[in-house]
């Protein structure tokens, strides 16, 4: 008798849903039956380890997510690197979400001759403002002003795409400190009249709870990056709940 194939349709809702909370699950009968589905996928290497990376991005378990992410990425096709590449940002990896951005290309943001805006948006929000803008050129699309906008600014104000990657890098941190998952896309707002992009990042808290993560923020940032280029990049949370 043959087994019934996975459903990966309805894990990726379930795992989707979990994501949305912005908290990181700790009841262990769910990430049990979720672990169950996962292993039904095991004769797919890629596609099993990018969902147990998945699951341990919402376990909080970023070992174990990267470890497993690691195995699929060598695997992976380029619907998969983007997924991982979610995974990683969810969790606060934003540089190393960048990477795998960086694997792709032109092709890949093409479907039936159309550019895939949310694979667009999706890079967007991981700096990758020159690698997008030719493309968004060439089609035309909505989002040409704002990656031609911020390209800009960053050319005249010599500020790299890395620099602000790592500016996300220790918000992550903070992220994870406080067991917290980015529950959905990064606000990215650029403001043409005083050349400052603010980038946001969403979490399941309360307004009143985010002043403490937002000093949290600021403390670490200026610590660790003195000379960031906050007068022209603006980075906070922003409270999303779902």
């Amino acid at each position: 008798m043959l087994n019934p194939l996975p459903d990966t349709d309805s894990l990726l809702q379930e795992l989707n849903g979990i994501r949305l909370t912005g908290v990181i699950l700790t009841y262990e009968l769910k990430i049990r039956k979720l672990k169950k589905a996962i292993d039904a996928l095991k004769d797919d290497i890629a596609e099993y380890h990018m969902f147990l990376a998945s699951l341990y991005c919402l376990t909080g378990e970023t070992e174990k997510m990267k470890y497993h992410g690691n195995i699929s990425m060598q695997h992976a096709n380029a619907g998969q690197i983007i997924y991982h590449s979610v995974t990683l940002g969810n969790s606060g990896f934003f540089s190393e979400s960048r990477n795998l951005i960086d694997l792709l290309t032109e092709d890949n943001f093409i479907i039936d001759d159309k550019p895939d805006i949310h694979l667009i948006n999706m890079s967007l929000a991981n700096q990758a403002y020159k690698m997008v803008l030719p493309i968004v050129n060439k089609y035309k699309t909505t989002e040409l002003p704002l990656a031609a906008s911020v390209h800009q600014t960053l050319q005249k104000y010599d500020i790299a795409e890395k620099t602000i990657l790592s500016m996300l890098d220790i918000a992550g941190t903070v992220l994870r400190d406080h067991n917290l998952i980015k529950n959905s896309d990064l606000v990215i707002i650029y403001n043409d009249r005083l050349e400052v992009l603010n980038i946001s990042i969403p979490v399941s808290l309360q307004p009143t709870e985010m002043v403490d993560i937002e000093w949290e923020f600021m403390n670490k940032l200026f610590t660790q990056m003195p000379e960031a280029p906050v007068q022209n990049i603006h980075i906070g949370f922003t409270s999303v709940q779902t």
